[in-house]
């Protein structure tokens, strides 16, 4: 019986030494899903900081974009008024030009008929005497 008994003992204490082993091999698993589990996590962190940071660098962009669609605009309206500003003092201008050289040419008229006047009246005083 002490065989027997010895024989009960060993195959008992293989019995546990794999259960041991399969109970380490488990938690050892289990371990590694929970690394792996969390290095996901981490991955998903990664990826999620990473879009935000994009979109986040894309808005900026659009941002300037439109910072500088708004600059370009307001410089070319500002170009247009100051366009049609000289424009509209150049046409003043002429119209003031225009306009002196008529009042110096009916001036002008206006002289030349007195003297006319003058002299017809000269020639006349002239011939009455």
């Amino acid at each position: 019986m002490g065989t027997e008994q010895l024989r009960s003992e060993e195959l008992r204490s293989e019995y546990l030494r794999s259960e041991h082993l399969r109970s380490e091999q488990i938690r050892s698993e289990e371990l590694r899903s929970e690394e792996l589990g969390s290095e996901h996590l981490r991955s998903e962190h990664l990826r999620r900081e990473h879009l935000r940071s994009e979109y986040l660098r894309s808005e900026q962009l659009r941002s300037e974009q439109l910072r500088s669609e708004q600059l370009r605009s307001e410089y070319l309206r500002s170009d247009h008024l100051r366009s049609e500003h000289l424009r509209s003092e150049q046409i003043r201008s002429e119209e003031l030009r225009s306009e002196h050289l008529r009042s110096e040419h009916l001036r002008s008229e206006q002289l030349r008929s007195e003297h006319l006047r003058s002299e017809n009246q000269i020639s006349l005083a002239k011939m009455s005497i």
